[in-house]
């Protein structure tokens, strides 16, 4: 099944939400939502399109239960009708608020896990504590179905819209996951250079470096853990290689290893979240025109001096 182009998945959002204000409003609350899948059902959310033909739009779903919809001015949420029901204070603010209609008839709460579910109207204007309580309540239900360890059907995974997390990225600028399921499977086609390494060093010590740097910068499983939580923005230009060259280049970046060799003790073990970063070609160039390298954050003072000399 063919998945949407970043330009396709930018166009409907523009069409569902022209106005800017509402568009923020509306990805803010679907990053959270994202988050709180990945953080208690990591390997068994997506996102996907709307199953509704006659609706354009996109659905989380968490364990094969459909959580979050996005629709035209509107955004579909279950809530966890547990906690509403011990916090009268939440269920009295849902009640008042326009920014809020509860679903009535079909889907109007959840039987599998007990919810209840209505409309967040993103073009209502809606308060900042409208927008904090229905994302407290629909983290709840998520963290619900997360323990009760509900799996996503095999043929739910294919419609995994992969550049929808792209996307929220570029706009909002934050750290959006991917399913811990998808993520070997995009990261095994990146471009992966290997690090640049003089040939005039000694050669049993030259010997040495290629072999360590490979193992913690080209070791799959921890490149893949990087990328996914970084994802492919240069943490030194802040550039995405595709914005520069197009879709041609959408993979290409390097891991970076924090850590200069000379402090790697026998027995390490490399965090990929606190020890590498995504370096575009250039930036991963300049670090390493220095032994010992240069720091991401020498880098980025070399680049803010050149724009303000230039």
């Amino acid at each position: 099944m063919s998945t949407k182009s970043l330009s396709e998945i930018t166009q409907i959002f523009k069409e569902l939400y022209s106005e800017q204000s509402s568009r923020r409003r509306c990805l803010s609350l679907l990053a959270e939502s994202i988050k709180n899948a990945h953080q208690y059902a990591p390997n068994e959310w997506i996102i996907r399109n709307h199953p509704h033909n006659n609706k354009e739009g996109f659905r989380i779903v968490v364990g094969n239960l459909a959580i979050f919809d996005i629709e035209r001015r509107r955004i579909w949420m279950a809530l966890d009708s547990e906690l509403l029901k011990t916090t009268t204070e939440y269920d009295e603010l849902l009640n008042e608020e326009e920014g809020w209609q509860w679903k009535t008839g079909d889907r109007a709460s959840g039987k599998k896990v007990p919810s209840r579910n209505g409309y967040y109207i993103v073009d209502k204007d809606p308060s900042e504590k409208l927008f904090s309580v229905v994302s407290e309540l629909n983290s709840a239900i998520i963290k619900q179905i997360g323990s009760r360890k509900y799996k996503i059907a095999p043929d739910s995974r294919k419609k995994y819209e992969p550049n929808v997390i792209r996307f929220l990225r570029e706009e909002l600028n934050q750290l959006i996951p991917e399913p811990g399921s998808q993520s070997r499977s995009e990261h095994e086609t990146d471009v992966v250079l290997p690090e640049e390494i003089s040939e005039s060093e000694a050669f049993h010590e030259g010997v040495r470096r290629k072999i360590t740097v490979n193992a913690y910068e080209r070791n799959q499983d921890a490149r893949d853990e990087c990328l996914n939580y970084y994802y492919y923005k240069c943490a030194v230009c802040e550039q995405y290689m595709s914005k520069i060259y197009g879709e041609v280049a959408e993979k290409l970046i390097h891991v970076h290893h924090l850590k200069p060799l000379s402090e790697v003790k026998e027995g390490y073990e490399v965090d990929p979240i606190k020890d590498l970063r995504p370096v575009c070609p250039n930036c991963h160039a300049v670090i390493h025109l220095r032994k010992p390298p240069y720091t991401i954050e020498e880098v980025k003072d070399f680049l803010e001096k050149a724009r303000q000399d230039g």
